[in-house]
């Protein structure tokens, strides 16, 4: 079916079990325990892969001239591309909207599949996860037994956290993070227990006081809090888990927050959603 939209969950399908998915502005991508990737969705700027099935799903193949990759253990979808990481090799590959360098860091060429390049698709290095903004993209990867964050794509609002858009480049200030995730034009990460965000601050969607525009280096988040385990970047909001409770912070326009007077922002600081979490 496609329709408009629908106000209940549908069911995919009852026949496949599934252990990951992601959704990006107008596509949807998913993992069965196979490590089968498909996607479907809209597929304009080549954001389900090579061979999409329209109104379909695609099982997602890469021909690189070698053996067919068709196995992955993560995946990312952004605004208007996809990026995974395969199972064999742990590589990273993206695919879709490239204008902004956001596949791998080069502006040019084709929306297909790419290997993103620098240690993110190194033998000698392992890819442990990987995320899809708008125009920007970013990945963890263990290097010499250190989780590494690395991001490409725009430089706009410094939400690379460096200045280099035509590789993967480490954000400075930034060494063993454990999670990464990227807004419209924000980026978040959790170093050693501690939530971090750079990149547009118009909605304070940093969590932190710096300038209103933008801020270039990653900066830790506002407040005491302590242990923080997940994040989680939206367009102009973010959202993470910190001493076992949820808080939220940057625009709050149809109440994305999780507490009341929509239309307004959180005035900076994370603020616990106003309903109980249990992790």
């Amino acid at each position: 079916n496609a329709e408009s939209s629908y106000d209940s969950p549908l069911l995919l399908d009852d026949n496949d079990v599934w252990n990951h998915v992601a959704a990006g502005n107008e596509h949807t991508c998913a993992i069965t325990e196979d490590n089968a990737l498909y996607c479907w969705g809209d597929s304009a700027s080549g954001q389900l892969g090579p061979n999409a099935v329209a109104n379909g799903r695609t099982q997602v193949e890469i021909n690189d001239g070698g053996t067919p990759i068709n196995t992955f253990v993560a995946v990312a979808a952004g605004d208007a591309h996809t990026c995974a990481v395969t199972a064999v090799g742990a590589n990273g590959w993206c695919w879709g909207s490239f204008s902004s360098g956001q596949l791998d860091g080069e502006p040019t060429g084709d929306s297909a599949p790419r290997e993103v390049g620098n240690v993110i698709s190194d033998s000698n290095s392992s890819t442990l996860e990987i995320t899809a903004g708008m125009t920007h993209s970013c990945a963890v990867a263990m290097v010499s037994g250190q989780n590494r964050a690395y991001c490409w794509g725009s430089t706009s609002f410094g939400k690379l956290g460096h200045d280099e858009n035509t590789y993967p480049n480490r954000p400075t200030g930034l060494n063993n993070v454990q999670r990464i995730t990227n807004g419209s034009d924000h980026t978040c990460a959790i170093e050693n227990g501690v939530a971090k965000c750079w990149g547009a601050n118009v909605w304070k969607q940093l969590g932190h006081s710096g300038s209103s525009t933008s801020v270039a280096i990653a900066s830790d988040v506002d407040g005491s809090y302590t242990g923080w385990t997940d994040i989680a970047a939206g367009g102009q909001h973010t959202c993470g888990i910190a001493d076992g409770t949820m808080h939220c912070w940057g625009l709050n326009e149809d109440a994305q927050l999780g507490y009341p007077t929509a239309g307004q922002d959180s005035n900076v600081a994370p603020t616990e959603v106003d309903w109980p979490y249990t992790p």
